[in-house]
């Protein structure tokens, strides 16, 4: 429907992703965008009596966007990769969704993937970084326990802030972690 209406290649395929307040968030098949607009109008501060049947219809780009992407597989500049450092790696506002391949085989001790909000942690990436101490992963908008992040058997810290988290589960082997 949505390649009809917008005049969409056939033969590729797309996403809707979120952007609002500097991040972008892809959205899952079973996400649906209106009612994401709604809540977040009530998170603005819009209430039912603002008439947000109108406001609904009007441009909203100035909170939040819905854009409709191509999900080819997007590379990393070698400019950027140069600027990782291999031990205490900094994804900060990358909008990744999953920890880059060429970062495998090294010795991480620290990793910093706040403020992308559909990221995951893989398992083979987990089960490999076995000198991991250290993991932020705020301001992600996460509703779920990263659970891949329990295969790290050197965890000390974890830090969860600005998420949507509710339960940790028991088997997070970390001294410290903050919510």
């Amino acid at each position: 429907m949505l390649r009809r209406k917008r005049f969409l290649k056939a033969g590729e395929d797309y996403i809707i992703v979120l952007r609002y307040g500097g991040m972008i968030r892809a959205l899952a098949l079973d996400e649906r965008p209106l009612r994401i607009q709604r809540n977040l109008l009530f998170f603005y501060g819009y209430t039912a009596d603002d008439n947000l049947d109108y406001i609904e219809r009007t441009d909203l780009s100035f909170l939040f966007k819905f854009i409709i992407q191509n999900t080819d597989v997007k590379t990393i500049p070698p400019e950027k990769r140069a600027m990782i450092d291999v031990e205490h790696v900094d994804l900060k506002n990358w909008n990744l969704q999953e920890i880059p391949n060429f970062l495998y085989p090294d010795p991480i001790l620290t990793l910093d993937v706040s403020q992308n909000p559909s990221f995951e942690f893989d398992e083979d990436f987990t089960r490999q970084c076995r000198n991991l101490t250290k993991v932020r992963f705020r301001s992600c908008g996460s509703r779920k326990f990263p659970t891949n992040i329990v295969y790290t058997p050197r965890l000390q810290e974890l830090d969860l802030r600005v998420n949507y988290i509710k339960n940790i589960p028991n088997e997070v082997g970390c001294k410290h972690y903050r919510i």
